[in-house]
């Protein structure tokens, strides 16, 4: 490579598209290292829980006629584990950058307010979905519930719950 090609500096444009993408893959990398802790751990939560609330209360409530107490607790479980782990992912990646001192790798960069929301987002949406997918999943099959009937309303809830960071 010529030497003319490093000394250039680099144009970033009112966004920093690269800057963010790259704080996002960090983000998923992040929690991907850790997949045990962050993915695994939510959904075998969810299977306690239903497995708990169906063994105690599925012969004493109805949740509705038409279905079973199982069929009403899955997507409940879910979405609760959408929740938790989409906001536990921007959060703990903030805090665990300022106890361990190296949020300055996030601050430096010339990176936005805007462009870090985005990025922190769209990481914590990642971590959302993934965990609401294999919940879901492993829900079904625990319950004998099916997938979901309405796939574009569960969409929907999957990312618009995975966004409240």
């Amino acid at each position: 490579m010529k030497a003319e090609h490093f000394t250039r500096p680099v144009k970033i444009g009112i966004i920093n598209w690269r800057g963010m993408y790259t704080l996002y893959c960090k983000e998923v990398h992040r929690f991907m290292k850790v997949s045990l802790q962050t993915l695994a751990a939510p959904v075998v939560t969810s299977a306690l829980f239903m497995l708990v609330f169906t063994l105690a209360l599925e012969g004493r409530t109805s949740a509705f006629e038409d279905a079973t107490y199982m069929q009403f607790l899955a997507p409940g479980l879910a979405m609760m584990a959408v929740l938790q782990n989409a906001f536990a992912n921007t959060s703990s990646s903030i805090i665990i950058g300022k106890v361990q001192g190296n949020i300055v790798d996030i601050l430096m960069p010339p990176l936005g307010s805007f462009e870090l929301l985005v990025a922190f987002l769209f990481g914590g949406i990642t971590r959302g979905v993934f965990v609401g997918i294999i919940s879901i999943t492993i829900l079904s099959f625990i319950g004998k519930t099916g997938f979901p009937h309405h796939i574009v309303v569960a969409t929907a809830f999957l990312l618009l719950g995975s966004c409240a960071m």
